[in-house]
């Protein structure tokens, strides 16, 4: 008598990583308009977008540059697509970093180098082919840039201190979106960018997020219109202390 042999369950494939993992880090700025964690645990994952409302005077750098590894907490842990800023080896931490796309709120260029050859550094570092960045950085003109696009390619060629403050922030978009990020950190992203655009950039982003970027929000201006368009979520501040949706960590 023949006997079926029992039916083998798959396992479910395995979960992927946050995209950004804090564990009960502390951390205090001597800055007065910083931000503070006090064993502030959270996450944000692929496809998730998460708010952090800022008033005018807040300034979220410090906070960026832990999450990014290039400040040391007080205590805990911070991870990015599962590796951690502190015990990882150099390269693992170079390639996660150059995954990371970054509007700065402030300074945000290399001032010996043009625009262009600022907005292709990261993708040359990661050896890919000149003749596929160019068409990363034409497509990504084209979709960000809106009826400035031509001053936008013009400014290429420029250095960062002969080109308009509207035209730098549109190119600080650019250079975030062109090496295919994991995680977008954006600071106050559309500070100078004409209204008229920002309707599409706004788009683009949330498409960007559909599509299995992260993205932390640091903005003064309500995004509740994003709510239905995304896996929405929400980190407040209460005198400079981070607070998760509304509540402390």
């Amino acid at each position: 008598m023949i006997q079926e042999a029992p039916e083998k369950k798959e396992s479910p494939p395995p979960q992927s990583p946050p995209a950004l993992e804090l564990r009960s880090v502390s951390y205090n700025s001597l800055k007065p308009n910083s931000l503070n964690l006090d064993n502030f645990s959270s996450t944000v994952s692929p496809k998730q977008l998460v708010e952090v409302h800022l008033d005018q005077q807040q300034n979220p750098h410090e906070f960026i540059e832990l999450v990014v590894g290039l400040r040391t907490p007080v205590q805990g842990t911070i991870r990015a697509c599962g590796m951690d800023w502190l015990t990882s080896q150099y390269e693992s931490v170079f390639k996660i970093r150059s995954r990371i796309g970054r509007v700065f709120g402030g300074p945000a260029w290399i001032q010996n180098l043009t625009v262009g050859e600022n907005i292709r550094l990261a993708p040359l570092h990661q050896r890919i082919r000149a003749k596929i960045i160019q068409q990363k950085l034409e497509h990504w003109i084209e979709r960000l840039s809106g009826q400035y696009a031509g001053e936008v390619k013009r400014s290429l060629r420029s250095r960062p201190a002969f080109v308009q403050e509207h035209i730098l922030q549109i190119s600080q978009l650019i250079r975030a979106m062109i090496n295919d990020p994991l995680v977008l950190l954006l600071e106050r992203p559309f500070k100078g960018i004409p209204k008229e655009i920002r309707k599409d950039l706004t788009t683009a982003i949330v498409q960007q997020c559909q599509s299995g970027t992260a993205v932390l929000w640091f903005t003064d201006r309500p995004l509740s219109d994003l709510q239905d368009t995304v896996e929405y979520r929400s980190w407040k501040i209460s005198h400079n202390n981070m607070l998760v949706n509304g509540g402390v960590a």
